[in-house]
């Protein structure tokens, strides 16, 4: 069979970043015996620069070193550019890749033609073009959900979270009506998260649905480095913007300092509150024990989870995220979590025993959890248990095999 994967947002395995989603479910179909063409813009969201041509065909040279991923392609569609990722420019440039696509994809010779088609959601627009595409293929498509849109548009509105929500049911109904035709007409929604499946499942009551959590590549036990150091090591993991509770981690840190526990705290990202969290870090006597490593490739942030001892999942309320990237990369390394977003995350965390929740902005509380977890004992029992949670539910290996063959079995029904 030939899938067309459809997602604009996945690094290539040569620009830095660990890989991610649609990477991996490529090379999987790929060791299955299926022939993959990734269609992609070139335009790189993350660094907010254009691919060139040669980047293209390097990642497709290093893909195709490994005998089991011969079969996979990489084809670039040009965009407009955009600065900021929530801004009328971004869907603009969005909308010009769903009609560009079709364009392309509908003037290609019969040989090219797809088997199935999975595309990610956001953006919706592309996910729609992706259905419609499946309409002139003939062929069953997959819309695969890692984030919620409009829902997180919303935040550009005035006013607490349900003002917000009422204001977006109004101005934002174009995007939400597309959004719940993409839930009803497709012929199948998979998710990062089982929150995103219960509310496409309200939507569309009778849509067929598969959960695969983002997940990654998990560490067996027993080369889990077990540190003798007495120094807890806390890590933060991702964007270092306004999004996310970093000033509460420093906050905490100097009331944790005054327990005379040795700890230090890793920020690894870049993003517009770097520097201020970094004078934060200074003015609170912190700034030695607060280390930032800025964007680190996957390599390097491998070694830096490897050298830590606990994972920071540090979110402000009213955000429409449920499984972030980083819960997956702390739990599949074995750290146990410090968490402070409620539903899935929480639960997970907590009926599995490897996380500890706190109240965001309240920094006493993340500093006495950080206290709970700075205890080896305590710490290294969550940790077994995180090992246990990522070989149920995060391993790669297993969950995006499963993953593959739901969509492979989409073609018999």
């Amino acid at each position: 069979m030939h899938f067309w994967i459809i997602n604009l947002f996945s690094d290539f395995p040569n620009e830095g970043a660990a890989e991610g989603r649609f990477l991996t479910l490529a090379k999987t179909l790929s060791e299955l015996g299926h022939s993959v063409t990734w269609w992609t813009m070139d335009f790189h969201h993350r660094t907010k620069s254009y691919r060139h041509k040669t980047l293209f065909a390097e990642a497709e040279q290093l893909l195709h070193s490994n005998a089991k991923h011969q079969s996979i392609s990489l084809r670039g569609i040009p965009v407009p550019t955009y600065k900021n990722n929530i801004s009328f420019r971004r869907l603009y440039s969005h909308r010009a890749f769903a009609r560009k696509l079709a364009q392309t994809a509908t003037k290609l010779p019969n040989g090219q033609s797809p088997s199935a088609i999975i595309a990610s959601s956001p953006p919706p627009d592309v996910a729609l073009s992706a259905i419609q595409l499946g309409e002139f293929f003939h062929c069953p498509v997959t819309v695969d959900l890692t984030d919620l849109w409009p829902n997180t548009f919303e935040r550009i509105f005035p006013g607490p979270k349900k003002t917000q929500r009422s204001l977006g049911s109004i101005f934002l109904f174009p995007l939400y009506r597309k959004a719940h035709r993409i839930y009803r007409e497709a012929n199948l929604v998979s998710a990062v998260s089982a929150e995103y499946l219960e509310k496409v499942k309200h939507i569309a009551p009778t849509q067929k649905t598969h959960l695969c959590y983002i997940g990654g590549d998990v560490r067996k036990p027993s080369l889990r480095p077990a540190s003798e150091s007495p120094t807890t090591h806390f890590l933060y993991v991702g964007a270092l913007t306004q999004s996310y509770d970093l000033g509460t981690i420093i906050r905490a840190a100097a009331i944790l300092k005054e327990k005379k526990n040795p700890f230090e705290v890793h920020f690894a990202g870049s993003g517009n509150q770097e520097n201020s969290l970094q004078s934060l870090a200074s003015q609170l006597g912190v700034g030695e024990i607060c280390q930032f490593h800025g964007f680190l490739n996957s390599e390097k942030l491998k070694d830096l989870l490897d050298s830590c001892d606990v994972g920071l999942n540090c979110i402000l309320p009213g955000l429409d995220i449920t499984m972030p990237h980083k819960l997956s990369d702390y739990i599949c390394s074995g750290l146990p979590v410090i968490n402070s977003l409620p539903g899935e995350a929480q639960s997970l965390l907590v009926n599995w025993q490897c996380g500890i929740f706190y109240q965001a902005g309240n920094a006493p509380s993340l500093s006495s959890a950080m206290l709970s977890l700075a205890q080896k004992d305590q710490r290294q029992n969550a940790s077994v248990n995180a090992q246990n949670l990522a070989r149920n539910l995060f391993d790669r290996s297993e969950s995006y095999l499963r993953w593959a063959e739901r969509i492979i079995a989409l073609n018999d029904e």
